[in-house]
């Protein structure tokens, strides 16, 4: 029984050593028939596609960057603006030719300096930059006004603000010019003794207090949008519109034209009036002022004589 038993340990062992030889060669047989040279070939053109493409990004990449820099720096050094750049810390890491021009300092003098420096308003811009301000500074103690434009922008990594300033003291000047002889002109008008309209084309834009009254309205509301022509007689409508339309076509202020017109009133009331209009051009437009006067007593007093 015991020689039964050891020959039997002894065929399972050179069984089980028979078995795992076979395995051992069959899986190696499996895994040879995927790793062949055709194989080897695929993948090595993979890697080589692989290495390729990154080296023509990374090419490609550095060539953009440069060629976002070179327009960059095109852009800093033509603008007809001064332009600051700094740091998060509002540190001036540089500044452009017109900025030097402007401030009246040089590039070295100024560099890691604060921006607060120059522009003193500028106390949190880097935490909450705003698209665009306006502010006065001097200058050798002269003032200007100026306008702000504030850009955050990344290069290199690096997180930076372009701060371009532009002179508008001449325009703030126009318009502040403008406001007040617009504001001169409204006083005139509004207080003038003479019945006045302002009217854009057959549109009415404004009226003052005494040509509500001579049309007996109580608001220039009332009136204001209307269509000028529907208080003048029908007989003479057409007439007005052609003198409207001819003076809407010139391009010089200063043409007038007098016209004596029967209009209506509000309460239907006809009166004879002399108009007296003008040209006159605003922002490019041209607009017509016209000028009123009630000639309706005058003329009753000479068909009373006659």
């Amino acid at each position: 029984m015991r020689g039964f038993h050891g020959n039997s340990h002894y065929r399972n062992a050179l069984y089980g050593n028979e078995r795992g030889s076979f395995l051992s060669k069959k899986l190696d047989t499996e895994v040879g028939s995927y790793i062949t040279p055709a194989f080897f070939s695929v993948v090595i053109a993979i890697f080589i596609m692989t290495m390729f493409l990154m080296i023509f990004l990374t090419i490609y990449m550095d060539e953009r960057t440069k060629h976002q820099h070179t327009l960059q720096q095109a852009i800093f050094h033509s603008s007809t603006e001064a332009i600051f750049i700094t740091n998060e810390e509002g540190n001036i890491l540089s500044i452009n030719e017109k900025g030097e021009e402007f401030f009246h300092i040089k590039k070295q003098e100024v560099s890691g300096k604060p921006i607060t420096n120059f522009l003193s308003f500028l106390t949190k811009f880097s935490s909450s930059p705003q698209d665009q301000m306006y502010s006065t500074v001097f200058v050798n103690d002269k003032q200007y006004r100026i306008c702000v434009n504030i850009t955050k922008a990344t290069f290199e990594f690096m997180e930076q603000y372009i701060i371009s300033v532009r002179d508008v003291t001449k325009e703030h000047l126009q318009k502040k010019q403008l406001e007040e002889a617009t504001n001169r002109y409204r006083s005139l008008f509004d207080v003038s003794p003479l019945s006045i309209v302002l009217h854009k084309g057959e549109e009415i834009i404004s009226v003052n207090a005494r040509f509500l009254k001579m049309l007996q309205f109580e608001h220039e509301k009332e009136i204001v949008g209307r269509n000028i022509t529907e208080f003048i007689d029908k007989s003479q409508r057409q007439h007005i519109k052609n003198r409207i339309e001819q003076f809407m076509k010139l391009e010089d202020e200063g043409s007038f034209f007098i016209d004596e017109v029967k209009v209506k009133t509000n309460q239907n009331h006809q009166l004879s009036v002399q108009a007296t209009s003008i040209v006159i051009i605003i922002n490019g437009e041209n607009y017509i002022q016209t000028i009123t006067q009630d000639v309706t007593e005058n003329h009753r007093a000479k068909e009373t004589l006659q």
